[in-house]
């Protein structure tokens, strides 16, 4: 699946920097929201190790296909494809230690209630790491297709939903990255 490729090659540019802010350990569950190609998926799998879980959540049952297809050829066994059609209720209840959303925020239609609906599948102390094109090019291929939010959006959503932000990491040259607390 070629777009499948192309996104995985996209993420890996900047990948290993990212991970590495996330403070990710052995044992972990994350959900990557929007897994796409699956690059950070099979990432985390190897830092989750056979303790952890990684759930691969997409709306694109092709891409999930390719996830799948592409766990048996790793044989990783601690990663989960969950389909979903807009609906939030394929997680387990306060299971997972990290949400992690790449370049997907600007496609959420009620972004306070989605937030929001997400704490159920947050732990205690669990965090969601968001992602996205910021519109500092408004020039850009990207920002012409809608494909941005303001870093300023995703802080107010965030805000509006009670999640505490713990950070700001300024590693991406055309993305925010931010951290953002389960403040229960």
């Amino acid at each position: 699946m070629m777009f499948a490729n192309m996104l995985n090659k996209k993420a890996r540019k900047n990948g290993t920097k990212i991970i590495e802010k996330m403070n990710i350990h052995e044992g972990s569950i994350i959900a990557d929201i929007g897994s796409g190609g699956g690059y950070f998926v099979y990432e985390f799998s190897q830092i989750v190790g056979e303790k952890g879980i990684v759930y691969a959540v997409d709306i694109n049952e092709k891409m999930l296909q390719y996830v799948s297809s592409n766990i048996k050829k790793m044989n990783l066994n601690n990663i989960k494809t969950v389909f979903v059609e807009r609906k939030h209720d394929l997680l387990p209840k306060n299971s997972c230690d990290l949400i992690f959303m790449c370049n997907v925020f600007h496609h959420i239609e009620n972004p306070v209630d989605y937030f929001i609906n997400l704490k159920n599948y947050l732990k205690k102390d669990g965090r969601i790491a968001i992602i996205d094109y910021d519109k500092r090019n408004k020039f850009s291929y990207i920002a012409l297709t809608g494909h941005t939010t303001e870093e300023k959006t995703i802080l107010d959503t965030m805000k509006s939903a009670s999640f505490i932000h713990l950070d700001n990491i300024k590693i991406l040259e055309k993305q925010s990255f931010n951290i953002f607390g389960n403040n229960l």
